[in-house]
């Protein structure tokens, strides 16, 4: 590796002591519990509304960590080539078991700082970077690192910590730091804490004590080496400044007022007229309780326009992530819950991939001549955007 910042040396001297995320919290096993977020097929699909097989994809991991997502990504990814990256040996060495324990095709791995990315051969249909970039000395130059390694195409996943989530962290975080505090000793904080205290309501109830069972967990929450807290509007000045471009959150539900509260419809007209950002922004403000963003990216030149879709031509399959929650209830891969009639559930079960749009929508209107014509294809385009099902061709 090249000579390293003072900040990367001391971030790097912090994983290679206490790995994240904790072993003791998350043990190397040979089974994957199945996490959306790191599932290329469905990043992909809806950061470019175009389906793509994992076949031949190169993939990355950024901060791969002990190896929690790479597990993922490699799982989800059958036929991918892919490749992971971390600072911390120590970090590496686990996430390589874990990998050998899936007994799967497998993985690169390279030790390395974000911040020398470029150096790493080729470049990427997606990477994956989840809660790194905020940890280096440098994020804009890290986001551009990132930028260097994605192809014209490629998709960007990528977590930021979130300033107003955030703030019990971050005042316990200053608490420490003026105590000049250690992991027992902010433990013995916490304990004496009354516990309707809002700091310790935080910790035992928001966070299930996590980071008091496990000291990783305490080091990488309350005494991180470099930390970097967005508002949302930084995030969105951060990519720009990296040739970057927002393209959607993983989390689109947390962000519309109507998904949130009954607003007067005054107020909902005029959030609506807002600019997307300013939209994020009354979010923000209104409802703090998100402590990530989650979200994905591309390159700044490349096109937001969605692929024109031929209902002769293209057919809807059922996400592997979406549930039918029972009665008319379906969860989609964004985690939406959705209402729909009982006999709508009908034309969600036909979307197996094995009729056009076309003919399936022409079919349910044949048994269902009181609904209007254009119903069942405004429907199946509600559940696209849901995350419920997705379009390709034929």
């Amino acid at each position: 590796m090249k000579e390293q910042s003072e900040v990367s040396r001391r971030v790097r001297q912090q994983y290679e002591d206490a790995p994240f995320p904790p072993v003791g919290a998350f043990p190397v096993r040979s089974e994957v519990d199945r996490v959306w977020l790191y599932s290329f097929q469905e990043v992909y699909y809806h950061a470019t509304g175009r389906w793509r097989s994992p076949q031949g994809a190169r993939l990355l991991d950024a901060g791969c960590g002990t190896g929690m997502g790479v597990q993922q990504i490699r799982h989800l990814a059958p036929g991918a080539e892919v490749h992971a990256c971390d600072l911390s040996n120590a970090s590496l060495k686990v996430a390589a078991e874990r990998i050998q324990a899936l007994d799967e095709e497998p993985v690169t791995f390279h030790q390395m700082d974000l911040l020398d990315l470029s150096e790493l051969p080729g470049t990427f249909d997606a990477i994956f970077c989840s809660g790194v970039v905020h940890h280096t000395g440098n994020p804009v130059e890290a986001l551009r690192q990132l930028r260097s390694k994605l192809k014209p195409d490629g998709v960007l996943y990528l977590m930021l910590y979130s300033r107003y989530g955030r703030r019990p962290t971050m005042l316990m975080r200053r608490v420490l730091q003026l105590l000049d505090a250690d992991v027992p000793l902010g433990s013995e904080l916490f304990a004496a804490l009354p516990k309707d205290h809002f700091l310790a309501r935080w910790e035992y109830e928001s966070k299930g004590s996590h980071n008091l069972q496990h000291r990783e967990w305490f080091i990488d929450t309350y005494l991180n080496a470099q930390e970097k807290n967005y508002s949302i509007g930084e995030v969105f000045s951060d990519l720009q400044e990296a040739g970057l471009r927002f393209v959607r959150h993983a989390h689109p539900q947390w962000w519309e007022l109507q998904n949130r509260l009954q607003a007067p419809p005054e107020v909902s007209r005029r959030f609506q007229a807002l600019p997307e950002l300013q939209r994020y922004e009354l979010m923000e403000n209104l409802f703090s309780d998100q402590e990530e963003y989650y979200f994905l990216a591309s390159h700044a030149e490349s096109t937001s326009e969605l692929p024109t879709r031929d209902p002769e031509r293209v057919t809807a399959l059922r996400s592997s992530f979406a549930r039918h929650r029972g009665g008319s209830l379906w969860q989609g891969y964004f985690g939406m819950a959705l209402e729909l009639d009982a006999y709508m559930n009908e034309l969600v079960e036909g979307c197996d991939g094995s009729r056009s749009l076309a003919k399936m929508c022409s079919a349910w209107n044949l048994r269902h001549p009181e609904d209007p014509a254009d119903f069942s294809m405004a429907v199946l385009h509600q559940l696209e955007r849901s995350g419920v099902l997705f379009f390709r061709d034929l």
